[in-house]
């Protein structure tokens, strides 16, 4: 079983640390990458029921207009305060490396500031997070 280890890290909006992972997205056609070299962090968020949701910038430099999911099609997501947000929706490809590389949909708003994996992601992967040791290990079943 393939295992990887990351440190906690800070974010920009909050005091506390919280589980990042490393991760790389691709569009569907595999014809973009982001980050254009390397792995990007993104924090781990148990809160978010969905794959991955990415900074609209992000979603634009994927070209991942091309493969949106029509926004009839899309329901409307609520946050932890309540609030109903429209999220931009289309088809990529998430990668952990050496873990899990999956289709998945990809998510975006013009309220994230950064990217976040959910649930839906880490539904299929050991995760355990060692709050004490600050340390998140993934790994796949």
């Amino acid at each position: 079983m393939t295992e990887k280890t990351w440190r906690y890290a800070t974010p920009p909006v909050s005091e506390v640390p919280a589980p990042y992972i490393e991760i790389t997205v691709y569009n569907l056609e595999r014809s973009m990458r982001y980050p254009s070299k390397g792995t990007l962090n993104a924090m781990v968020d148990t809160g978010f029921d969905g794959y991955l949701i990415v900074p609209t910038n992000v979603f634009h430099e994927l070209k991942l207009d091309s493969f949106e999911i029509p926004p009839d099609l899309i329901e409307t997501t609520e946050t932890f305060s309540g609030e109903r947000l429209r999220l931009r929706t289309a088809l990529g490809i998430v990668e952990i490396p050496g873990i899990i590389e999956k289709q998945v949909e990809v998510d975006a708003h013009e309220r994230c500031h950064e990217p976040l994996v959910g649930r839906r992601l880490l539904e299929n992967l050991v995760t355990i997070l060692d709050g004490p040791k600050r340390k998140i290990t993934i790994s796949a079943k």
